[in-house]
């Protein structure tokens, strides 16, 4: 048993980490001018509109009830600047928040993003949620904690801000200084980073270069069996991300 521990780990030592980027369709999420957007949807020109997509309350993961606290803890003075859009369930009884409830239409949800000076996204712990990206291929910065791929995804001050850490507090220091300072973001370049960058084409390149990597005669990763589960787990991997994409949209249809 010793030995084979020992066999194992050397096996797992070889592997070097590989990196395959999400991906994020730009044809689906679009940056349209946000005061057209805005006035398409109804919505004043004249707030500060941060959008954030809701889930269950007793999501601690989620971090819902963190943004809620936060909302409350803005000063008057600052709230009455600004509008808050829920995409999703619920009515958190709120005078800044309108809920437009669930929506089904991805490009409606791009049109409500293009309209937002931010998304905000309070996430306790989250690996590399795909709304980032989404809301950045509409041109829209993220407002978020810097907890798991998320502290890696913002690039302060170019497509997002970061609270300091993970409290309410700190998470309304940042919709203030937000509102009182209003950041410049050029919605263009932050739309154009992403797709390119997390384009299905490169995703696609991306398994691609790994699977062939593992299929070379000199690859030195690991023994054959080894190799063709690793060859298998990522073949897995690339169908469950579109399956993942399916069934997202078909959820969203349901809403």
């Amino acid at each position: 048993m010793d030995d084979g521990r020992v066999q194992c780990q050397s096996y797992v030592l070889t592997l070097s980490a590989y990196h395959i980027p999400l991906s994020v369709d730009p044809g689906v999420f679009t940056m349209t001018d946000k005061q057209k957007s805005r006035e398409a949807l109804n919505l004043p020109q004249d707030k500060i509109i941060f959008t954030f997509l809701s889930d269950r309350l007793d999501n601690k993961r989620k971090g819902l009830e963190i943004l809620l606290q936060s909302i409350n803890l803005l000063p008057e003075e600052d709230k009455s600047k600004v509008l808050i859009v829920n995409i999703g369930q619920g009515d958190y009884h709120l005078p800044s928040v309108v809920n437009v409830g669930r929506i089904s239409d991805q490009k409606k949800i791009a049109q409500i993003l293009s309209a937002s000076d931010a998304l905000m996204l309070p996430s306790r712990e989250d690996n590399f949620p795909n709304v980032m990206l989404e809301a950045n291929a509409c041109g829209c910065p993220v407002i978020a904690f810097p907890v798991g791929g998320i502290r890696e995804f913002i690039k302060e001050g170019f497509n997002g801000l970061m609270a300091k850490e993970v409290s309410a507090k700190s998470f309304k220091e940042i919709l203030q200084t937000f509102v009182r300072e209003k950041p410049s973001f050029d919605r263009a370049q932050i739309r154009e980073h992403v797709v390119t960058t997390y384009s299905p084409a490169r995703q696609a390149e991306s398994y691609i270069s790994f699977i062939k990597k593992l299929l070379s005669n000199n690859s030195s990763y690991l023994l054959y069996k080894t190799k063709t589960r690793i060859l298998l787990s990522a073949i897995s991997a690339f169908f469950l991300s579109v399956m993942i994409r399916i069934d997202l949209s078909l959820v969203r249809k349901q809403m």
